[in-house]
């Protein structure tokens, strides 16, 4: 599987995973369309949302006994490419999508 397979691959899943209304009732989930979520996610390492694939990403990268504080410093502190080198909490302040009540 080349990269731009992979990127479709789990493009699709976030798409299914959107479908989810349990998955929206996430605490965090932001005010936005499907298409706008899509639009900003580079799954499986990012997602403009509540990142479905995080366990396995920290299982993958990260350290298991950590991962609070993993995911505090991916948001905060890695600068992404796809997102010309912001992090994804600035992506989401630039673009105001809000964290759903």
């Amino acid at each position: 599987m080349d990269i731009q397979q992979c990127r479709e691959y789990f493009l699709e899943k976030l798409r299914e995973k959107l479908k989810d209304p349990e998955f929206r009732k996430i605490e965090g989930f932001p005010i936005g369309s499907d298409e706008d979520i899509l639009a900003l996610s580079d799954p499986p390492y990012y997602t403009a949302c509540p990142n479905p694939f995080i366990e396995d990403f920290i299982k993958h990268y990260g350290k298991p006994d950590e991962p609070k504080e993993f995911v505090e410093r991916y948001n905060n502190e890695w600068l992404l490419e796809k997102l010309n080198f912001r992090s994804p909490s600035q992506v989401r302040r630039d673009y105001g999508l809000k964290k759903a009540a």
